[in-house]
């Protein structure tokens, strides 16, 4: 028992929490994404929407966001040879200011479309 307290508490990042910040993000994720597929559904055009998170290094950001994403199992990711997906993921490098966001983001959505043989 004394073990397994010590590894618990030498790997706090083991354990994911949902805290208010985590349940807002899930909130927007899952409206946008009920959103995109009724307006998809319906046969209206329908620009795609982004989340953006900002916050200190280590505080979790890219697991609150991998964790929303793996909650939802009917996601249609970015896959080799699909024609469609639902969610790109981007991570943008420090320090995240304006203009290197504005020249990085396009960069690496074409990366990700072009990895999958997407048409952005």
């Amino acid at each position: 028992m004394a073990n397994e307290t010590h590894i618990h508490m030498a790997n706090p990042r083991a354990k994911f929490i949902r805290h208010r910040a985590y349940r807002e993000l899930r909130e927007q994720f899952d409206l946008q994404l009920c959103r995109r597929r009724a307006a998809l559904e319906a046969g209206m055009a329908f620009e795609a929407g982004a989340i953006a998170l900002t916050g200190a290094p280590g505080s979790g950001k890219t697991t609150a966001v991998d964790h929303a994403i793996s909650m939802r199992n009917d996601l249609i990711l970015p896959k080799h040879k699909m024609e469609t997906c639902e969610v790109v993921q981007i991570q943008v490098p420090s320090p995240a200011t304006l203009k290197p966001v504005a020249e990085h983001c396009p960069m690496r959505l074409a990366m990700s479309l072009c990895a999958t043989n997407q048409r952005p």
